[in-house]
Formats: structure tokens, C-alpha cells, sequence
């Protein structure tokens, strides 16, 4: 097929239109789409796609590009499951010709001879049957090389801080490589007896290394790993650290910010070594922790710097919490840490005294002696929720990743990938934009997206432009009468005037 490269253009496309010329036309509002798969082709991601090369047998009439880009946009569009794309995506005649189909593809498909324009461009079939007989190896190498290309644009800063945390995705069923743990389920009756069942989860465990975009509440997948759920994350902890710091650089992490399953002194030392400093919260049945409680109630010295805040605003204006911290320096608790750390104590919270059972705290390499230390500390530790509450959450409503395509390992693989890149190719979009389209999630984005989405593009030559309905319909000289302007219209089903 031929490509040619095409650039907005208002003037001439309405210049065309007057004349009655034009090449092309398709019922769309993708405008924020367009800025998207503008940047994801700016930065190489669309190319790397092309990586992927399915195992097959003989070479399919419906092209790798086509497919590859379907599967990364089809959460943007909404579609759940790849059936759905079949009345969704391949439905929208803007969306196709963005993806690069040619007008004849939309209208009679990649094999119009096979499918006789029943299923145009292609049938779902054909998407699955790649997904299944790709290599997942493959689809770790494609997020790699994308990184990579993150990274030499400048997105990726060194220095900066970097997220380790790991989230459960159930399923029901019999999918491939799935594993299975038993766990305690607690549930309390209406007479307030505690009751305990053992409960079988099946499912895996999905592990990430994310980078916090500076000044923002941004995150950007670096690497993951899918692991069975029974498997722990810290297995493969120091895999991902590695990966990262030979992608950007020795030294790259400043700060790590980790979930308490990666509680290890001896890795948090190896990694302090590292030239990265290191934060992760306590549990509470940990002896560090009572250990800070009980030096609360000393009085103040040299090893317990006391921080408040209260009424303060952040950079956008945004009020603080009101908080009452306590920073420790040279504990020695952790006895499998090779040294001595640093401690945090919340104390108060939201203007809110702490009961010593409500009271949480982290250990640390940050310095912990003067009181903005501590509070600075305290800010950085917040920034951890962010992991659970932005990145997780918004990929398992947002993106359905939980749903799977697909129960064989590629399938499941393969969902993944595109979901963990399209949400950070979005977050990407989100810092080089900073669009307010976006801010609130993929599932904002979609609402706002499809409330506009009745404008006509029109393609003239290497041109295109958006315009309405009706002013399309003015430009090719055929405006609306007017003799309904005064007239109420209703409108009533199975009625003919």
C-alpha cells in the first residue's frame, strides 16, 4: 500500500470544499486521538510494533501494522473484548483511517475475496489468531526498545524517582500460567463474631517499576514483569532495578520508593549502594515501629527531630495536610540491614491525633535531622499512594486489565503489553501536553471524546480538516433551507409525515 504523510489544514481543506473538491470524507471527532498517535509516532512507538512478528505458517493477507495498532487502541475507543471490536472500532471510519487503512480497505476489507465485505477491514478472528501464535518473549522486547526511545526524548530524567510495587489480577477460570494461593478471608456477622474461611485465588501478580514524572502526579511504566500469583514480586525485584539502571544510567534512581512486600534489609542495602536512596512503610507488627512509638514518648533529642504543618499550600495552590511527624536518625532495629537507617512516625494526620494503633511509619535512607527534612521525607512517602491509587486503579477500571483477550499465555501476555504501553504512551502525552482532556484517566478522556465525536474529516491531497456536520454540508454549497427555524420538531417512532 502507499503512505503519504498528512497535515492540518483548515484554510485549504475549506478552500476545497467551496470549489466542491475533496478526496476524501469520514463521520469522526478524534481530534485528541490524532495528538496521540501524533506523539506515539513521534516516538517510534507505532514503528516498534512492527516488532512483533507473529509464528505463523504462512504470511496472512491482514497486515502486522494494522492489527498491532487495533490492539492499542481499541481501550481507547472502549472496546472490552475483541468481539467488541468488530461493531466498535472497526466500525469508525475516522479511527481506520488514522490507523492507516485506505478508503477501499474500510469499505471491502484487507481480503475482500475471503470475507466478500462482510467483515471489513478484517474479521476479530484474524486479530486473536496472531495474538496466539506470537512469542511472549516478544512483547517484552517491543516494550524494551520503546523505553529506549523514551528515554533518548528526554522524558526519562535521571536522578529522579522511581516506584516499586506489585497488584493481584484474579481471574475465574482456567487460563495459562495462571497460579493459585489460598489466603485467610475474615468477614464479621451482624452479631459481631469474627469468622475465618480459607479462600483459593487463582490469577497472577503483575509487578512494575515506575517513574514519577517531576512536578506531577504522573507515573510511566519502566518495566514489569507478570509473574503467577503465588510466585512473590521480590523475586524478581532486582531484575527490574537492574533493567532500569542499565536503560538510563548507573545512578539514574534517586529515590526508591517501595511497597512493604519488599521489606528486606540486606536488598535495601544493596540497593543503597546503589547510589539510590531507599523508602519503604513498616508493618505494624514490626519491631522498628514500636521501637519509634516508644522513643516518641522520650523526650526530644539529637535522634528525634518533631515536624508539623499545618494551613500550607502546595505549588498549585492545593492545601497540605495538616500533619505532627516524628523523623528518627542511626536506628538499628532492622537487624538484617547492613547499617543504620533513618525512621518516620506520623503522629497526627489531617489535624487528627493518632491513636498508637492508627499510627504508621516508614524506614529510610533519607536524612531525617532538621524538620523540613522530615516533612520533605513525609511528601515523598505520599507520593507512594500514587502507585495504587493512580497507576493500578486506573489500569484495572480504566484499561479492564483484569478482563483478558484471551486464556493462553500469548493472549494474556499480549493484553497486557499494549495495556501497560498505552497508559504510559498516554501519561507521555499528558506531560508533553498537558492536557486537561486527560487528567482524570483514559475513562474522562473517553466520555469527552465521544460527546464530540460527530464532525466530518475531510481529506483534500496531503490536507486535512475537521468541521460540523452542517458546516460541511454549507462549504459544498448546500446550506440548510431554513424553513424549519420557527418550526418545533418532534421526533416519534413508526410515525411518516
Amino acid at each position: 500500500m502507499s503512505w503519504h504523510m498528512l497535515y492540518g489544514n483548515q484554510d485549504n481543506v475549506r478552500e476545497a470544499l467551496q470549489r466542491g473538491e475533496y478526496d476524501d470524507a469520514s463521520l469522526t471527532a478524534w481530534g485528541r486521538l490524532d495528538d496521540l498517535m501524533a506523539l506515539a509516532e513521534g516516538l517510534g512507538v507505532l514503528k516498534e510494533l512492527n516488532g512483533i512478528h507473529p509464528e505463523l505458517t504462512r504470511e496472512g493477507s491482514i497486515p502486522r501494522w494494522f492489527i498491532h495498532r487495533a490492539l492499542l487502541l481499541r481501550t481507547v475507543v472502549g472496546d472490552e473484548s475483541l468481539n467488541a471490536m468488530q461493531e466498535g472500532l472497526f466500525q469508525d471510519v475516522g479511527v481506520l483511517r488514522l490507523l492507516g487503512c485506505t478508503a477501499r480497505e474500510i469499505r471491502e476489507g484487507f481480503d475482500p475475496t475471503r470475507n466478500r465485505g462482510q467483515h471489513t477491514p478484517c474479521h476479530v478472528d484474524s486479530v486473536r489468531d496472531r495474538l496466539k501464535q506470537t512469542p511472549v518473549a516478544q512483547f517484552y522486547e517491543v516494550f524494551t526498545r520503546c523505553r529506549a526511545r523514551w528515554i533518548k526524548a528526554g522524558f526519562i530524567k535521571r536522578r529522579g524517582t522511581s516506584m516499586l510495587d506489585a497488584t493481584k489480577l484474579e481471574v475465574d477460570g482456567e487460563y495459562e500460567g495462571a497460579g493459585e494461593m489460598t489466603v485467610i478471608e475474615e468477614t464479621v456477622d451482624a452479631q459481631g463474631k469474627l469468622h475465618r474461611r480459607k479462600v483459593v485465588t487463582k490469577g497472577f501478580t503483575l509487578v512494575t517499576l515506575s517513574y514519577l514524572v517531576p512536578k506531577s502526579r504522573l507515573l510511566v511504566v519502566l518495566a514489569y514483569r507478570v509473574l503467577p500469583i503465588q510466585q512473590h514480586e521480590v523475586t524478581v525485584s532486582d531484575e527490574l532495578i537492574e533493567e532500569v539502571l542499565a536503560a538510563v544510567g548507573e545512578g539514574a534512581i534517586r529515590l526508591l520508593l517501595l511497597d512493604r512486600g519488599f521489606l528486606d534489609g540486606e536488598r535495601l542495602g544493596r540497593w543503597h549502594g546503589r547510589q539510590m536512596d531507599v523508602m519503604v512503610p513498616v508493618k505494624h507488627n514490626m519491631a522498628v515501629l514500636a521501637d519509634m512509638q516508644g522513643l516518641a514518648q522520650l523526650p526530644t533529642d539529637e535522634h528525634i527531630v518533631p515536624a508539623a504543618r499545618r494551613g500550607v499550600k502546595d505549588a498549585q495552590g492545593q492545601p497540605l495536610d495538616d500533619v505532627r511527624l516524628l523523623g528518627f536518625h542511626d536506628l538499628e532495629t532492622l537487624e538484617s540491614y547492613p547499617g543504620r537507617l533513618n525512621g518516620l512516625l506520623v503522629t497526627a494526620f489531617r489535624g487528627r491525633e493518632l491513636s498508637p494503633e492508627d499510627q504508621w511509619g516508614a524506614i529510610t535512607t533519607l536524612p531525617m535531622r532538621t524538620p523540613t527534612a522530615v516533612l520533605a521525607a513525609f511528601d515523598a512517602y505520599d507520593d507512594r499512594s500514587l502507585v495504587e491509587n493512580t497507576e493500578y486503579r486506573e489500569l484495572k477500571q480504566g484499561y479492564r486489565l483484569p478482563t483478558f483477550i484471551g486464556k493462553d499465555a500469548s493472549a494474556i501476555a499480549g493484553h497486557i503489553f499494549f495495556e501497560v504501553l498505552l497508559y504510559s504512551v498516554i501519561a507521555l502525552y499528558q506531560q508533553e501536553r498537558a492536557s486537561r482532556d486527560v487528567a482524570e484517566g483514559i475513562r474522562r478522556w473517553r466520555r469527552v471524546v465521544w460527546k464530540e465525536r460527530l464532525e466530518v474529516v475531510v481529506y483534500v491531497g496531503c490536507w486535512y480538516g475537521r468541521c460540523r456536520v452542517r458546516e460541511f454540508a454549507t462549504l459544498l454549497g448546500r446550506p440548510p433551507t431554513g424553513r424549519l427555524d420557527a418550526t418545533r420538531v418532534q421526533l416519534r417512532p413508526g410515525r411518516r409525515p
